[in-house]
């Protein structure tokens, strides 16, 4: 599970750092929360 949690990390980073992602936030942020 260790691997996981750097990863899902990495990819929220390269969510937030695109300057259109609203839905994509919105569902990282549901896949992290059910986490």
């Amino acid at each position: 599970m260790d691997g996981l949690r750097p990863q899902l990390l990495f990819l929220l980073q390269r969510v937030l750092s695109l300057p259109q992602a609203p839905r994509r936030m919105s569902h990282f942020e549901l896949r992290l929360g059910r986490s």
